[in-house]
């Protein structure tokens, strides 16, 4: 059987609301699922307002449809996560560094798949999920543009 690999890596920073007097750290469980498979999975721990670096590896089920990255909240508490955002502030693709309108596509839903916004902040208990569709240049418009050497 032939696989595929592929990875994804960012780097999370916990944003606290300014008016938070006590030191927190959050932890998220990040994911990759392609046809609501999981390919990988792991737990980030002790995200401050200094940051954490996190990287994936995964093979693809298939080089076509689409892919998700999923940010997910792991504290149950709702002031909790509201008072102590997770910012992705870095996201790599298959080694193709932060493209600007791919960060800010993430869709951020609550515990009951609802949707409430649009970014890269996840700002609420619940998932920011990032789809892309395959492969992968085809997101960051990278074309032929018919130059030979």
């Amino acid at each position: 059987m032939v696989t595929y690999p592929g990875s994804f890596a960012g780097y999370l920073i916990c944003s606290p609301d300014p008016e938070i007097d006590y030191i927190a750290s959050q932890t998220v469980v990040v994911s990759v699922q392609q046809h609501n498979r999981v390919l990988a999975t792991k737990l980030i721990e002790k995200i401050d307002v200094i940051g954490q670096f996190f990287e994936l590896a995964f093979n693809y089920v298939e080089l076509t449809g689409n892919i998700q990255l999923i940010i997910e909240t792991h504290s149950v508490g709702n002031q909790f996560n509201k008072d102590n955002p997770i910012t992705i502030d870095q996201l790599i693709l298959d080694d193709l560094f932060t493209i600007p309108h791919l960060l800010m596509s993430g869709k951020l839903l609550n515990s009951n798949q609802q949707e409430l916004d649009t970014g890269n902040v996840l700002w609420q208990s619940g998932q920011l999920i990032y789809t892309f569709n395959l492969p992968i240049v085809s997101n960051v418009g990278i074309t032929n543009t018919g130059i030979s050497t």
